[in-house]
């Protein structure tokens, strides 16, 4: 359906509309995930598409508290932060948590760079730190362990 949408020419001749390139997009997307899913049917392929759907469902059973420490950390840094760029509205101070949370922390960017437009020095760094313990090596740590334990089960 989404591939019709993409092809089918509002004009002839004409360039598809935007709604049309992202209808292309998630088309593309959800063509090569079906590929990847078809591809168990094969021996030599098939365990391993078993373990990344058997790791996917651990991921969405514990995103939720992945999701929770999200917004707990990305409202405390929209308000310790609200000077910053990066944490000027809610929605760019979760997305940038989020995006902290795999690895990019920024301290340079926060801390050094812009300290005049933080205004409360010491609960800010105290909650950074406590961030950087909690989700990136805490939490990953965890995800890590039960991607494991999920690929032990399979085999």
């Amino acid at each position: 359906m989404l591939t019709l949408c993409f092809v089918w020419p509002g004009r002839i001749g004409q360039q598809p509309a935007d709604w049309q390139w992202q209808c292309g997009a998630l088309a593309v997307f959800l063509a090569w995930f079906d590929l990847v899913l078809f591809i168990q049917r094969f021996s030599f392929l098939g365990i391993y598409v078993v373990m990344f759907k058997s790791v996917l469902k651990t991921l969405l059973e514990v995103s939720i508290v992945f999701l929770m420490f999200g917004v707990a950390f990305g409202l405390s840094f929209y308000i310790l932060f609200q000077g910053q760029e990066n944490f000027r509205s809610i929605p760019w101070s979760l997305l940038q948590t989020m995006v902290m949370m795999l690895g990019e922390v920024e301290f340079i960017n926060i801390f050094v760079s812009n300290i005049n437009d933080v205004p409360y020095v010491a609960v800010s760094v105290f909650t950074y730190l406590l961030f950087i313990l909690i989700m990136p090596i805490l939490l990953m740590n965890l995800l890590v362990g039960l991607a494991v334990g999920d690929i032990e089960a399979v085999k």
